[in-house]
């Protein structure tokens, strides 16, 4: 006899039907001014709950780091500490603390010495300003030789200084009488006797080097080898 099986599970399950308000209330809760109320402070209790949370952990890792630091900070001065232990037991000691002294004071005392000699290039310098002022002055001396009363240096830099410094109104009232020129250096006579000395010394070279020459012409390497009669 055929076994008699129950397919009943398979067969699809009918839907449970459900009014729109039991469908409305499952999703989402009963919709109450209170409903509410309690959700949005459940929701703030939460907000401040986390906050403090993550303000607990940002000071517990601010400690933290503090803590390392100190450690590292402790750990740096105990290793200078036995260095310097170390040092003090070092047979050699007492010779690296004298070496120490003596470079603190080589060290001073080249301090010292640029200070000396700068204080020394600024009186140099203070000396060589008067100096200039000095020879700025009108002098006497220079009177004869220019003809007029400024000094060597101003003559020498009367251009610059003209070049330098725009052109100024002069005082009024009076013209001054007009001084004589200074003396012109390359006039056309100094040019003459200049060119007649080149010549003289070109004159003195080429006589020079054609007697040298006649003489070398008179040695006997000098003159042709002659052809080989025997060949």
């Amino acid at each position: 006899m055929a076994e008699s099986h129950d397919y009943s599970s398979f067969l699809p399950t009918p839907p449970q039907t459900q009014l729109p308000s039991q469908q409305q209330q499952t999703r989402t809760g009963p919709q109450s001014d209170e409903s509410r109320a309690i959700r949005e402070a459940a929701r703030q209790r939460l907000q401040e709950q986390r906050r403090r949370e993550r303000e607990a952990i940002r000071d517990q890792q601010q400690t933290v780091r503090w803590v390392q630091k100190e450690e590292r900070r402790r750990q740096r001065v105990e290793r200078i500490r036995q260095q310097e232990l170390e040092r003090e037991r070092h047979p050699q000691a007492e010779e690296r603390r004298q070496w120490l002294e003596r470079h603190r004071r080589r060290q001073e005392e080249e301090a010292r010495r640029r200070e000396e000699l700068a204080s020394h290039t600024r009186k140099r310098r203070r000396r060589a300003r008067e100096a200039r002022q000095e020879l700025d002055l009108p002098n006497p001396e220079y009177e004869s030789f220019l003809g007029h009363p400024r000094s060597l240096k101003r003559a020498k830099t009367d251009n610059n200084q003209r070049r330098r410094q725009p052109r100024q109104d002069g005082p009024s009232g009076t013209i001054p009488a007009q001084q004589a020129a200074p003396p012109d250096l390359m006039s056309m006579e100094m040019i003459m006797r200049h060119k007649e000395a080149l010549r003289r010394l070109m004159q003195a070279v080429e006589q020079s080097f054609q007697e040298k020459q006649a003489v070398s012409n008179r040695r006997d390497w000098c003159n042709p080898v002659p052809a080989n009669p025997w060949r």
